[in-house]
């Protein structure tokens, strides 16, 4: 699959974007046992419709998925539109181990979406125009347990953890990360000696909390940018009821 020119603000070739495609849904009951998360209907789109359209449209290419749990019927509705990695450990590992398994796929400048995120067009213009490392954050959430939550100082990620308190959060993570072909590689030599020591279980998150120690990493506050991530019904309906019409007025119905 051929691999498309940056857009504005980067520099290094080809950005590649990778989704982590490969856990199940378990907080969404029978709609997470029936599929993916990344295959809910969202008006007349699935979810990684939904991420494949405005990566197409943003100029990033290839597209590769690290899938596990429902794999076939992932492949069966993306098709040639993404490569594949396969995290045939899916059960029993995190995001960390999964992003660890695409080390040989990515080869330079890297964007990371978590699968079950719906975003703006907008966010990932705003990180795409970023010359360097970037991530986007909300600075009006992350007040809930499960969030993943932020500490940003200066413009700069310090802390990033589910478990930091949340006086100490400047926000949630929306789930698209941007990275250099260089701090990539750092990335996958943090989440090596990671995996090595035992942590496939942890999350991305630990990674990048490491790496942001020697790495300056652009912190983009997205608040007022419509956006949803859907860990269980109620965010589903949720995205489906406020953040799609927000997104896109006419439901990305089909033309």
């Amino acid at each position: 699959m051929e691999g498309t020119q940056n857009g504005p603000g980067q520099t290094g070739g080809v950005v590649q974007a990778l989704i982590l495609a490969a856990g199940r849904g378990s907080r969404l009951g029978q709609k997470g046992e029936q599929m993916p998360k990344c295959l809910l209907q969202l008006g007349h789109q699935l979810v990684v419709e939904h991420q494949l359209e405005i990566l197409a449209k943003a100029g990033v290419a290839p597209v590769g998925m690290v899938v596990g749990y429902g794999a076939d019927q992932i492949r069966e509705v993306v098709g040639i539109k993404a490569e594949y990695i396969e995290n045939p450990r899916w059960s029993v590992t995190n995001s960390l181990y999964s992003f660890w398994l695409a080390r040989e796929w990515v080869k330079g400048p890297l964007l990371v979406l978590n699968s079950d995120t719906v975003v703006h067009p907008e966010i990932l213009d705003r990180l795409l125009d970023e010359p360097g490392d970037a991530f986007a954050y909300d600075s009006d959430s992350g007040n809930a347990r499960e969030h993943m939550k932020v500490k940003v100082e200066d413009g700069r990620l310090i802390d990033m953890s589910k478990q930091m308190p949340r006086a100490e959060a400047s926000g949630e993570n929306v789930g698209i990360l941007k990275f250099t072909a260089e701090t990539a590689r750092d990335l996958f030599e943090t989440a090596s000696r990671l995996v090595s020591n035992g942590h496939d279980r942890s999350w991305l998150g630990s990674g990048v909390q490491q790496i942001a120690k020697t790495h300056f990493l652009r912190a983009v506050d997205v608040a007022g940018v419509p956006w949803g991530e859907i860990d269980s019904c109620y965010d589903l309906e949720l995205v489906r009821k406020s953040v799609l019409p927000s997104i896109r007025p006419d439901g990305w119905r089909r033309k």
